[in-house]
C-alpha cells in the first residue's frame, strides 16, 4: 500500500500520512515532548531534518531546558 493508497483510506493528506510516518522513527526522548505536548508534531520533524535525529535531541533537550 502507498502513501496515497493510506491517506485515501484514511480520509488524510498524503503530507499528513507521510510526515507521521516519518515521526514514528523518532527518538523516544522526542515521542515523549510530543506526547506531553512540549514539543509539536511539526517542530520535532522540521528538527530531525534539519538535525538529524540525535541532534534533534539535543537541539530540542536544550530547548526545553531554557524553557524551564
Amino acid at each position: 500500500m502507498t502513501v496515497k493508497d493510506l491517506a485515501k483510506a484514511m480520509g488524510q493528506s498524503p503530507k499528513y500520512i507521510q510526515e507521521a510516518l516519518e515521526l514514528k522513527d523518532a527518538p523516544e526522548e522526542i515521542k515523549l515532548m510530543m506526547a506531553t505536548m512540549t514539543v509539536t508534531p511539526a517542530h520535532a520533524l522540521w528538527t530531525i531534518k534539519k538535525h538529524g535525529k540525535d541532534g534533534a535531541k539535543v537541539v530540542l533537550g536544550d530547548q526545553l531546558k531554557k524553557a524551564k
